[in-house]
């Protein structure tokens, strides 16, 4: 999602089933547009409901972006798991 300007935190409320060893992550940047993105982990943040402070303060790219990335893994689960989606806020 483009910006006007560089975003300092991120909500991110997915809604999810994660099966027992299964591996959840949260990833997010302010950096989308730029060739290397800053992906940082959010995912002890969103676990417990909470916003991400950004730490990147540059980007490369002529626009400011947000980006989330939520990944879940098989990892040892043996049943499935599924992510039905997310929302979440940014400033």
């Amino acid at each position: 999602k483009e910006t006007d300007d560089m975003c300092s935190q991120v909500l991110v409320t997915p809604t999810y089933k994660l099966a027992e060893g299964a591996i959840f992550k949260v990833l997010v940047c302010n950096n989308v547009f730029d060739d290397e993105p800053t992906w940082e982990d959010a995912t002890d943040q969103v676990l417990i409901g909470r916003h991400h402070n950004f730490l990147n303060e540059t980007k490369t790219a002529n626009k400011w972006g947000v980006g989330i990335q939520v990944i879940i893994e098989r990892g040892t689960a043996t049943e499935k798991s599924y992510l039905s989606g997310y929302g979440g806020a940014f400033k």
